[in-house]
């Protein structure tokens, strides 16, 4: 999987971790100035997208932070 800020060219790709009983967790480190739900002005909108073998796109899914 990859996840980009959107408006920025650069995806970062994320990894999974097994978070026992809550499921998996998607982790993914994006560049940019910190956000928080605290402060809704740093909200940034993110494409996760599911990738194939080849590294082609498979599906996308629009997100946003806590932000909003």
């Amino acid at each position: 999987m990859e996840v980009g800020v959107v408006g920025q060219a650069k995806a970062a790709t994320s990894r999974s971790l097994d978070a026992g009983s809550a499921g998996t967790l998607l982790v993914a480190t994006v560049g940019g100035r910190k956000t928080g739900s605290r402060d809704p002005s740093a909200s940034r909108d993110y494409e996760v997208r599911l990738l194939d073998a080849n590294g082609r796109s498979v599906r996308a899914v629009a997100m946003s932070d806590p932000g909003e």
